[in-house]
């Protein structure tokens, strides 16, 4: 049901912003709507596989997330985006961002992203920006601001 509520707002959200940028170009031809829209909900539909789902750049919550680039995940186990601008990602165990933006990660093991500009990380194991800056990494009880290729981990008990 979620999956479905995420559907119906991003892909009017995501025409708009599509209509807007085209009107500052020039004017689209009437006859190219029903194109857009059948293109943007395409790339938008969320893909259901026994609770792991699959999306090319909707937003989608489920146990297991992967899309090309998503602006919004909530998954139970593995939320992961390959590229693009990510603005929230929470999982219960591993956020991962292969390539890109990231806003805000949390995760109950590893926050990662490979390469790029992470916002927040939250993890309880290992927070981390492989190659790129995160401005705020923590975990458990350890914190830091501006970690530069580096990955923030929680001390061995």
């Amino acid at each position: 049901m979620g999956n479905i509520a995420l559907f119906v707002i991003t892909v009017p959200i995501y025409l708009g912003i599509w209509y807007w940028i085209s009107w500052l170009r020039d004017r689209p031809l009437r006859s190219k709507h029903v194109q857009r829209i059948a293109l943007l909900a395409l790339l938008c539909l969320p893909f259901n596989f026994n609770g792991t789902v699959f999306t090319v750049i909707g937003n989608i919550t489920g146990k297991n997330t992967y899309s090309v680039a998503s602006l919004y995940q909530n998954a139970g186990n593995v939320a992961f985006t390959f590229f693009g601008l990510s603005g929230y990602q929470n999982a219960g165990r591993d956020a991962w961002i292969a390539a890109g933006l990231s806003g805000y990660q949390n995760a109950g093991r590893d926050a990662w992203t490979l390469v790029g500009l992470s916002g927040y990380q939250n993890a309880g194991n290992d927070a981390a920006t492989l190659i790129g800056i995160g401005f705020y990494q923590k975990v458990a009880d350890k914190e830091r601001t501006f970690g530069v290729w580096y990955s923030l981990k929680r001390d061995s008990d």
